[in-house]
């Protein structure tokens, strides 16, 4: 077998990886207590040979440990971010960890809300920086920190195309988070109409709330139009601080802290961002305990 044909054999092998993490897969799981896609992708990837005599949730830990080594998706980026921040420096209680949160044109890999709102934004092997001027422009109007976590070959890039007050921070290939550089406080450049933009219309209203400010009494058809032109008139820091404490309360994820503590390492992150119903969470425990040989005869 040639070298390129061997390339391609295991750039093959890693996109099967990271969709066992899918959060396709993971929902399949809470629902149906099962996961065909699941078994034809570890069957694909060798998986059940590695882990013969192991349970569900070894499959998921031996995927998680071979697409670390390889060429790494944003998922392992996520994964670690997550363990950092979320599960390590913070915790379930005083913070929460937000995923594909929608900002201008863009969509946020992760945000951390606790004392502030901090953006990360993952360029892993597989991706391309083209898009990122634009990204970081949207954040900008929004975080009161913005950083972008990137694979090694895109740090020196990064340098050159990104704001001063931008964090860089690579992955390095010991799966471990090195700053490169600091993000700066950036809660005094937000603008009020763009953090209203990322809202939902009672979180704008409790934003109000928490600033004194009583909603507008309209109808639904005019309350949107209503509270973006009171959001316009309020200084963007006081409306960045105002937001804080409200997505802590609208978006806590405190209620996961058992679930989450019941997970393998490498679904921890997949309860974060992917959720499930409360009544599904114990389906996932079990699917998970159960051994690999009821797996395999889930196709």
């Amino acid at each position: 077998m040639s070298h390129v044909q061997t390339t391609e054999r295991q750039g093959d092998r890693d996109v099967a990886l990271a969709r066992i993490f899918s959060p396709s897969i993971y929902r399949e799981l809470a629902t149906k207590g099962r996961s065909p896609a699941l078994s034809r992708l570890a069957g694909q990837c060798a998986l059940f040979e590695q882990v013969r005599h192991g349970n569900v949730a070894d499959l998921f830990e031996q995927a998680f440990s071979e697409l670390k080594r390889g060429n790494r998706s944003e998922y392992v980026y996520k994964a670690v971010l997550a363990k950092k921040t979320i599960l390590g420096i913070h915790n379930l209680n005083t913070a929460a960890l937000l995923s594909e949160f929608r900002v201008g044109s863009s969509k946020a890999d992760i945000v951390v809300v606790n004392g502030t709102t901090t953006v990360y934004e993952v360029k892993s092997e597989r991706d391309k920086l083209c898009r990122l001027p634009g990204q970081i422009a949207d954040y900008l109007k929004v975080f009161g920190r913005v950083n972008v976590i990137l694979a090694e070959k895109y740090v020196e890039d990064a340098r050159r195309i990104l704001p001063e007050s931008v964090g860089i921070h690579r992955l390095t290939r010991r799966n471990q988070i090195s700053v490169v550089r600091e993000g700066l406080d950036n809660s005094n450049n937000v603008i009020s109409s763009a953090i209203f933009n990322s809202l939902s219309v009672r979180e704008a209203s409790d934003v109000l709330q928490e600033l004194g400010i009583v909603s507008p009494s309209v109808p639904n058809t005019q309350l949107y139009s209503e509270l973006a032109r009171i959001f316009e008139d309020i200084p963007g820091k006081t409306v960045h601080r105002a937001t804080v404490k409200v997505l802590k309360a609208s978006r806590s994820q405190s209620h996961l802290k058992n679930f989450i503590s019941g997970l393998p390492s490498s679904l921890k992150v997949n309860a974060l961002t992917t959720p499930v119903r409360i009544k599904d969470r114990s389906r996932v425990l079990e699917t998970l305990d159960l051994p690999v040989e009821i797996a395999k005869k889930w196709i």
